[in-house]
């Protein structure tokens, strides 16, 4: 077990650490948002804040992945010029697009004063400290990118609790002032964390370097599309065959099932600059680690939650979600085949075989939206579960055909290895 395949698995538990913490965090500022805005204001908050997260995801265009694989062929100094450039023109193109759209969207005069013109600037804001978190991680540069993720949301808690202990109250654009500042304070640690990684960036962007970004980015981009009508397509699918309450039903599974695979794309973000910059052999040790952490954790996790969610979610959730969690007893288990999916596609992206990865992701997808159509009349919300296991098997076996990566997979011995290396070394280190 060589001594960066231990890097990756600390590097992967401490993704998981962060994960965590960022979602205990948005969990405790939606208490705090409930709490201190008007009911009015909340709706408008969360529209706000829901736009500016799309497009964050919608105009990346894929370049997070690009800058992990381009990483060691433009070293360093390049590739953070074509990215600095690159990310400076998609952030401001994703603000203008933003503000053309809510000008078109909203007429009210009064939503001027509840913060809405914030929002394009929350968006540049946001795209640009994302962008330079992704950076960091094709750098290796993991802890910085991890602060970054955790730090505005840990300010942006200390000033609505701040305002919660006071006994205050605020509108919709106070709050999305207070959720701006936090992303704005990052820029500057974002500029000193890539100049001690980096020094100055004073090479001019390389026209080649830019198109081989965004050609790869544009295709990773077109997987990543499949890869969402995959993952959300069943649910706009029972909206339209079977209405609102149904959808309200299917989408708390919905949310849950996919509020804990977050987890597994943590450990995704380290995994592709990883093997990007390793030989083959030694990615392939790194896949086999992150496939152990998914049985570790994952595995015993799915099987407490289908025992006990009959329990807990009509507890958590309330009576009317009964049906919900006779749902998830069943549906939870669709975690598996996609978090197998997930870090295979990484795998392949990081290993530049885009074709596997869209392969997979347009089988996925393709069964997902059949399957729907074709169960549900016939099984209600129990076919749109057989849907979701049966599509993210497929994808994963359209994986297993094309590629030979875990054909010598033996399940936690990778896991087992990286836990006797640290106990050695702690073993000679305090002797």
């Amino acid at each position: 077990m060589t001594e960066k395949n231990i890097s990756f698995g600390s590097a992967a538990l401490e993704s998981l650490f962060v994960q965590g913490l960022v979602m205990a965090l948005g969990l405790l500022s939606l208490f705090f948002v409930a709490r201190i805005l008007p009911p009015s204001d909340v709706g408008v908050y969360l529209v706000a804040f829901t736009i500016a997260n799309a497009a964050v995801v919608l105009f990346a265009f894929g370049l997070p992945h690009a800058f992990a694989v381009r990483a060691v062929e433009f070293g360093r100094q390049r590739l953070a010029s074509s990215a600095i450039v690159a990310s400076l023109a998609l952030a401001a193109l994703a603000g203008a697009v933003i503000w053309g759209v809510l000008k078109l969207s909203w007429h009210d005069a009064d939503l001027v004063m509840k913060g809405i013109p914030l929002v394009p600037i929350l968006t540049i804001a946001s795209f640009l400290n994302i962008m330079g978190a992704s950076l960091l991680r094709s750098m290796l540069a993991f802890r910085w990118a991890n602060l970054l993720s955790v730090l505005p949301n840990v300010l942006f808690n200390a000033e609505m609790s701040y305002i919660f202990a006071q006994g205050g109250a605020i509108d919709a654009a106070q709050c999305l002032a207070l959720l701006l500042l936090p992303q704005i304070a990052m820029l500057p640690l974002l500029g000193i964390a890539l100049f001690r990684k980096v020094g100055p960036v004073w090479l001019p962007p390389i026209n080649d370097d830019m198109r081989a970004l965004f050609r790869f980015g544009g295709t990773v981009h077109i997987g990543n599309v499949l890869k969402e009508v995959m993952y959300r397509s069943s649910l706009i699918i029972v909206q339209i065959l079977m209405g609102p309450v149904a959808a309200a039903t299917f989408g708390l599974v919905s949310r849950l099932i996919d509020a804990i695979t977050k987890f597994v794309d943590a450990i995704c973000l380290n995994l592709v600059p990883f093997i990007a910059s390793s030989d083959r052999d030694a990615g392939r040790a790194m896949l086999y680690l992150t496939l152990d952490f998914v049985i570790a954790i994952f595995m015993p996790g799915t099987i407490i939650v289908a025992i006990l969610s009959t329990r807990l979610v009509p507890w958590v959730f309330g009576a009317g979600y009964s049906e919900s969690a006779g749902l998830l007893q069943y549906a939870i288990f669709a975690i598996l085949p996609l978090a197998v999916w997930k870090i295979l596609a990484n795998e392949a992206i990081a290993r530049v075989d885009l074709k596997v990865y869209l392969a997979s992701a347009a089988t996925g997808a393709g069964a997902m939206v059949a399957l729907n159509f074709a169960l549900i009349p016939q099984l209600g919300l129990s076919g749109t579960v057989a849907a979701m296991l049966i599509a993210y098997c497929f994808a994963v076996g359209v994986m297993l055909t094309k590629q030979n990566s875990i054909s010598n997979y033996v399940p936690l011995r990778a896991v087992s290895k990286i836990v006797r290396a640290r106990w050695k070394k702690g073993v000679r280190t305090s002797e």
